[in-house]
Parts: structure tokens; C-alpha cells; sequence
């Protein structure tokens, strides 16, 4: 198996708890959510960096994820 980066690694850790408290659904794959949202961020990234898209528009693609994975609505209060 590959090693994943520490980013991967935490964010594993947080949807796990979100998945244990029921802010996430219980069969969610905590790691291929990991590794999708890290090279998702990754990916938006460099398209800031290249001027294709504002760090508006990035953080507006990650904001949608991050609420077609939290289904409750206690996510919506903490941005």
C-alpha cells in the first residue's frame, strides 16, 4: 500500500470522527475521501496558481464536496 501524506492522514482521522459522531454517513470510505479531497485541494491548487480559476472559485469546489460529504446540518454552521 502507498504511504500517504500527512494531510491524507489527518484528514482520514477527522472524517472518522465525523463518520463516529454522524455528521458523514456511516458507510462513507474515510480513505478514498481522504485521498480524493487532498489531491482535489492539491489540483485546485495549482489552478490558483496558474490564473485559471480565483482562490474564490477553488475554495467554492472544496466548499461543495466537503457538503455532499456532510449530510448533517451542523456543517453548514461552521463556515
Amino acid at each position: 500500500m502507498p504511504e500517504i501524506s500527512p494531510a491524507q492522514a489527518v484528514l482520514r482521522i477527522l472524517l472518522a470522527q465525523a463518520r463516529e459522531d454522524g455528521q458523514v454517513p456511516r458507510d462513507l470510505d474515510t480513505g478514498a475521501e481522504a485521498a480524493f479531497l487532498t489531491a482535489g485541494a492539491d489540483g485546485l491548487q495549482a489552478s490558483v496558481l496558474l490564473g485559471q480559476r480565483s482562490p474564490e472559485q477553488a475554495v467554492a469546489v472544496l466548499d461543495r464536496q466537503l457538503d455532499r460529504i456532510f449530510t448533517t446540518p451542523a456543517h453548514a454552521g461552521t463556515r
